[in-house]
């Protein structure tokens, strides 16, 4: 068992994750990546940081794609508003995401529509310039990264934030002596 967690564990070891519980949340979301075809629904996994240049993409991507094999696309965040953000969750589905990565969100995170989602095993919308609804299975992965990450209403119940934090000014220029991607 130790040797295998050391193995799960050696893509993310040099993340300047803050204490346990941001290791737990890291933990967590490593093996939730793996199991969660799986399971019927599953937390979302915030990654939080002082600073811009931290890695808080990077970590997101190697959490991603070690449930996926593949490097998950960082996208934008949609607006606050209910129905932008149910549409683009819906169209992730429908497009098959295994991982939805909200990169950098820059305003409170959190809505009904995040709730929903985040709560649901089947997730439904009507699908665009169409007079129809469709049902979808919710088995993604979903991660989000934010400088000073916060968090909205009931969404804070649904999303576990592991904090890194490099201690620097200048965070971005720190370098890995390994690709945690590669690893992964």
């Amino acid at each position: 068992a130790l040797a295998a967690l050391d193995r799960l564990w050696s893509p993310v070891r040099l993340f300047p994750l803050g204490d346990d519980i941001d290791r737990g949340v890291i933990l967590a979301a490593l093996i939730t990546a793996c199991l969660r075809p799986s399971l019927p629904t599953a937390p979302a996994f915030g990654l939080d940081a002082p600073a811009a240049g931290t890695g808080k993409t990077l970590l997101a991507q190697v959490v991603g794609a070690l449930g996926s094999g593949e490097t998950p696309a960082a996208m934008p965040p949609a607006s606050t508003k209910d129905e932008e953000c149910r549409k683009r969750l819906f169209a992730s589905l429908r497009d098959g995401y295994k991982t939805i990565l909200w990169d950098n969100v820059r305003d409170v995170f959190g809505n009904t529509a995040i709730d929903a989602f985040l709560t649901a095993p089947v997730f439904a919308d009507r699908i665009l310039g169409v007079s129809e609804t469709a049902c979808l299975p919710n088995r993604a992965l979903f991660l989000v990264t934010g400088n000073n990450l916060r968090l909205l209403g009931d969404t804070c119940r649904r999303v576990l934030v592991a904090r890194i934090d490099a201690t620097t000014d200048t965070p971005y220029t720190r370098t890995f002596d390994f690709d945690p991607l590669q690893t992964v």
